[in-house]
């Protein structure tokens, strides 16, 4: 596929590097820019050492001069004790948690330079910490009406400048056209009137008080598949671009993401995490009229400040009392098919956390539970029909005690061998949550995935 933007070209690079290696983890930055990020981009290539399931890594001080790319499955809950279990079908056998020494890795960084040396990176790191710390220390501690307060500034920008409440840095989309190689037939796990039933039945256990709002997703496999993942990939990265991409091979299994959402990040003394919640498809205005629309919407904002507070708690077992800090609420991002509603939470975490401590107070996000954790995450089990396993899990890397993980969403999975295809898509469910305005944001979700597919040359068709 040609270009001439260097920061594709670097990522075909990759992914015919990748071909010749069993082990690839490639993380990727869509063309946006973060303030909280190091880089454009991540590839590992190949094993030098592995660690291989959470009974490994467990009470493990992982050395700071080895680089690893970590891979998380949603499972690794099963961990925590609470009775919790996965008894849904499994797409693909893989370990609640991997931990792999890549043979060979390369940065590319924000200034389009490529990097393959643990101590310039490491100055990387450095420089983003000092950002994070000056952001964290001009945001005043919250007040008891913490929510309020941001809600009224977020109205006043609703009311001053329609323009000023959504954010894109208005990264160029691709209009790929390919000849239809195949046709992808999908199946969903749920039938849509089964679907609707479900969303009705967990409202009824809002009503009873047994939680009060639950992340409910469904899933769609497709057969006799002939994929070619490399390709798709390049593709999706230009059609349907977003900040935390991966791409994660695992001999036989692939993973291919187009994730904008951060589960957590770790710079020195302090934790950042940016919660996801609110979703309205980018289609029938214009970018301004939508994210007011989004931003208006009470049972949105309801979603967000839920996990918000969620996160916040979650934070505050690894933070020092206090420091935890709520810098953004409800903040409107475009990306090329929906528009998001994300939240920035941030705190200085307490001396000596590594990734094993944030793992065990945080895992899994709460954007992809709900709330309260434990109740929800046993509720899921009864009702959803797959082991999530990567799906909903985290993708990243791991330095010493830095990190940076996203949240696996927007993600198809192939197995080669067996040719067979999986994506899932969900949202939160709430008391004033709409049945079928609950199932058409999932249909919002998988465009990116199936636009990516068919501009790829492989069209989908959902029985």
């Amino acid at each position: 596929m040609k270009t001439s933007n260097p920061s594709l070209v670097k990522l075909h690079a990759w992914l015919e590097k990748a071909k010749q290696e069993k082990e690839v983890t490639l993380l990727w930055s869509g063309g946006y820019e973060d303030v909280y990020g190091t880089m454009q981009g991540m590839c590992g290539w190949g094993v030098k050492q592995r660690i291989e399931g959470w009974e490994q890594f467990g009470g493990r001080k992982l050395d700071p001069q080895v680089l690893w790319m970590a891979r998380v499955s949603y499972d690794l809950k099963n961990q925590w004790g609470h009775g919790l279990k996965s008894s849904g079908k499994v797409f693909g056998e893989v370990p609640n948690l991997e931990l792999i020494e890549p043979r060979e890795w390369e940065v590319l960084t924000c200034g389009g330079g490529c990097v393959d040396d643990l101590a310039v990176f490491r100055e990387i790191v450095i420089g983003c910490e000092q950002k994070i710390k000056e952001q964290w220390l001009g945001v005043e501690g919250l007040s008891a009406d913490w929510d309020g307060e941001l809600k009224k500034k977020r109205q006043q920008l609703l009311e001053e400048n329609n323009e000023s409440i959504v954010f894109s840095n208005g990264v160029e989309v691709s209009q790929l056209h390919q000849k239809a190689e195949a046709q992808i037939l999908w199946t969903a796990d749920v039938a849509e009137a089964e679907y609707l039933a479900c969303i009705k039945q967990i409202q009824k256990h809002i009503v009873e008080g047994d939680f009060y709002e639950l992340n409910y997703c469904i899933s769609f496999t497709a057969e006799e598949v002939e994929l070619d993942p490399y390709r798709v990939f390049e593709v999706m990265a230009q059609v349907a671009p977003a900040p935390m991409m991966c791409f994660v091979k695992r001999g036989n299994h692939f993973l291919l993401s187009a994730s904008m959402e951060r589960y957590i990040l770790k710079r020195g003394d302090f934790l950042l995490s940016q919660p996801i919640k609110g979703t309205i498809r980018n289609a029938d205005a214009s970018p301004e009229i939508l994210a007011k629309r989004l931003a208006t919407s009470e049972k949105d904002r309801a979603e967000n400040v839920m996990i918000v507070d969620l996160v916040r708690n979650d934070l505050s077992r690894v933070c020092e009392p206090g420091s935890v800090k709520v810098s953004e609420l409800c903040g409107i991002y475009e990306y090329p098919q929906v528009l998001q509603m994300i939240s920035t939470v941030m705190g200085k975490s307490r001396k000596n956390i590594g990734l094993q401590t944030v793992l065990e107070s945080t895992f899994p996000m709460g954007s992809m539970t709900g709330a309260p954790k434990i109740e929800v995450m046993h509720y899921v089990e009864e009702i959803e029909r797959f082991a999530r396993g990567w799906y909903s899990g985290a993708m990243g890397w791991v330095l010493g005690d830095d990190f940076d993980l996203n949240v696996v969403i927007r993600g198809i999975q192939y197995l080669e061998k067996q040719h067979s295809m999986q994506f899932a898509v969900g949202g939160a469910i709430t008391i004033d949550s709409d049945p079928k305005m609950e199932y058409d944001e999932c249909m919002a979700k998988a465009a990116a995935m199936l636009k990516s597919l068919a501009a790829s040359g492989y069209q989908s068709a959902i029985g």
